[in-house]
């Protein structure tokens, strides 16, 4: 069948060629951004274009970054030239980071009330080591099809792909970005965070990443200009997109296992990250699971 045709059949909500292994939605010249489908490199809704424009964003920012460090990585969806594609460098860091014991986030001050963002802090100790273990597999008769993720982490996908007989290749570059303090910054910068210190959050004046705060509003009690979503006097406006999970009563490919709330469901596993770690009981046993009540759960049942 076309890829083209199949295109339309993801798109429909038929996730069937991705879900038995056959396709990746990269095969399709398509990726999932948290709150659904958009185009490969364009990152626009697949509901609102019907073809993919090309890169913008911060996907082209990133492009244009680490195309300009290493010419020579200048892999496409049609020929394999190359490392990986360059505008998902830092989303590969950042998927690093996240899943690493380097980082702490925080949503409030220290005297309760909300930040109009969120805050990130990280462990300069814990980010150095953040991406050790971490390989890149390879499909070897489709080069441009390849994945990262932690084998320490997932053993059990190491010996998948090595019986599949992929190529493992190191992610240098991408532990580089991560390890090396000037570089790590400007990673920050291009994610769309601003560093700032300060006292607001835990009581001891530190060194924050704020996410998308490069507006600063004027404070009426004292009349300076301070980070907006540092001291927010009222409550942030919903956002417009809110992430949402996606979940299913029975297994289905490129979904984990993990208790919610409760009870045991099947979560795509890109989306864990919208969970908020919690400790409850599930079939009378506690463990260590998840809560959705901040988030919008989507479950498929059986």
């Amino acid at each position: 069948m076309h890829n083209a045709t199949l295109r339309r059949q993801v798109i429909s909500g038929d996730w069937t060629p991705v879900n038995n292994g056959t396709y990746t939605l990269t095969d399709l010249g398509l990726r999932h951004n948290g709150n659904g489908l958009v185009w490969l490199h364009s990152g626009v809704s697949v509901h609102e274009a019907d073809s993919d424009t090309g890169l913008s964003g911060s996907d082209k920012v990133s492009h244009e970054y680490h195309r300009g460090l290493r010419p020579d990585n200048k892999l496409n969806i049609k020929d394999y030239f190359g490392f990986v594609h360059p505008h998902k460098i830092d989303d590969y860091c950042l998927n690093i980071l996240t899943n690493s014991a380097a980082r702490a986030i925080f949503e409030q001050r220290k005297d309760g009330k909300p930040l109009a963002t969120f805050a990130l802090q990280f462990s300069v100790s814990e980010r150095k080591k953040a991406a050790d273990g971490w390989a890149l597999y390879r499909n070897p008769i489709q080069p441009d099809k390849y994945t990262i993720f932690d084998t320490k982490r997932y053993p059990g996908l190491v010996s998948v792909y090595e019986r599949k007989c992929w190529d493992r290749e190191s992610i240098d570059y991408v532990a580089s970005i991560i390890i090396n303090d000037a570089e790590f910054g400007r990673l920050m910068g291009r994610l769309g965070y601003v560093k700032i210190r300060t006292r607001k959050i835990t009581g001891k004046k530190e060194t924050f990443w704020l996410y998308r705060s490069h507006v600063r509003e004027l404070d009426d009690h004292s009349k300076k200009r301070r980070d907006k979503g540092v001291c927010p006097e009222r409550t942030a406006p919903r956002k417009a997109l809110q992430p949402f999970v996606q979940a299913s009563e029975c297994e289905r490919f490129g979904f984990k296992r993990i208790p919610i709330d409760g009870k045991w469901l099947y979560v795509y596993a890109d989306h864990i990250r919208f969970l908020t770690p919690k400790r409850h009981r599930v079939d009378g046993i506690r463990v260590q699971g998840y809560t959705a009540k901040t988030v919008q759960l989507e479950v498929h049942h059986a």
